[in-house]
């Protein structure tokens, strides 16, 4: 409780006395670390890691833990490690799967990573951040046509995510397809913003930009949106510096 209230100072102090009453707890030996992990106590979490796995060697769950603090390390082939261990030992768990593409992904593996992507939505469909991400990857690839699948069926579990419509208006962009992509960056950013304005000025419609001569001119419209989007991400993060989606939007 006091973990999921951010009081990590409170939370390990009762792991710690969880641990001199029961020192083969596997439990506290997974929950202390994670909070260990929160406050950046990356080596003693990994030795919190090591016990629990010590007591539990058959639950893929320490060894995911321990992927997420090593990934953190960037310590990323050894972080691969432990989640192909995981897997092994849970094969049908589909996070294990999106946290193994995340650190293929880190290890620039990217066909890798979107088969490990097409995995998890495969086992669990439903997930919408998974398709996201795997959206992304193609993206990367240069492969937007399918990248925008992704993000438009991820829009479908999740219609009022404005950072999807942000990278379905990027993919479109890459494509040509100024009016749509217009469509999904309006969608993307609030209104009376930095980034409103831009679009307001510099895409008042897509056959504006479509007359634009190929090359450079359409390359710096690009460039210019993306500088005045990630401002805003910049500004959303002073708000809320916790908030992943938006790393993910900014990366």
């Amino acid at each position: 409780m006091k973990h999921d209230r951010g009081d990590l100072e409170g939370a390990v102090g009762d792991y710690d006395l969880a641990l001199e009453r029961g020192p083969t707890l596997a439990d506290a030996y997974h929950m202390r670390p994670w909070a260990r992990k929160t406050k950046g106590q990356l080596e003693i979490a990994l030795a919190d890691c090591m016990k629990e796995i010590e007591l539990k060697p058959v639950d893929p769950s320490g060894y995911e833990l321990r992927a997420a603090i090593r990934s953190e390390q960037k310590r990323h082939s050894e972080a691969l490690e432990d989640l192909n261990l995981a897997i092994k030992l849970a094969p049908k768990l589909h996070s294990l799967y999106w946290s193994r593409g995340l650190t293929l992904t880190a290890l620039g593996r990217e066909e890798d990573a979107i088969s490990d992507y097409t995995r998890a939505i495969e086992i669990d469909p439903n997930r919408a951040d998974y398709r996201v991400f795997r959206g992304q990857r193609l993206h990367a690839l240069g492969r937007f046509e399918e990248a925008i699948q992704d993000h438009s069926q991820a829009l479908e579990v999740d219609p009022t995510n404005r950072r999807v419509y942000a990278f379905r208006g990027h993919s479109r962009l890459a494509r040509g397809d100024y009016d749509r992509a217009l469509a999904d960056l309006s969608r993307s950013v609030e209104r009376e913003s930095e980034e409103w304005e831009y679009l307001l000025k510099e895409f008042p419609s897509g056959t504006r930009i479509a007359r634009l001569e190929q090359g450079k001119e359409v390359a710096d419209l690009a460039r210019n949106l993306e500088r005045a989007l990630v401002a805003g991400y910049s500004r959303t993060l002073e708000r809320e510096p916790e908030n992943a989606w938006v790393y993910l939007s900014r990366g």
